[in-house]
């Protein structure tokens, strides 16, 4: 629901707020992980929207947590 009030409707504070919502109604395993993935989208789009490249290590560390999380 997050990713469609962000994405669809362009509501991206009614998207956080859902986002966070979700995070403290102690998700399962699937749903942190679905969570991680759609905030790490969500922060490469706004650095794409504002000109900015992710820089080289938040990118480094964003990928070392995503492969510990695929290991898991």
């Amino acid at each position: 629901y997050a990713s469609f009030l962000i994405d669809v409707q362009n509501s991206t504070q009614s998207g956080y707020t859902q986002l966070q919502a979700a995070k403290r109604a102690n998700p399962s395993f699937l749903e942190r992980f679905a969570i991680f993935t759609l905030e790490q989208q969500h922060i490469q789009q706004a650095s794409h929207q504002t000109g900015k490249a992710t820089d080289l290590v938040a990118y480094v560390e964003s990928m070392r947590s995503y492969n510990l999380v695929y290991k898991v």
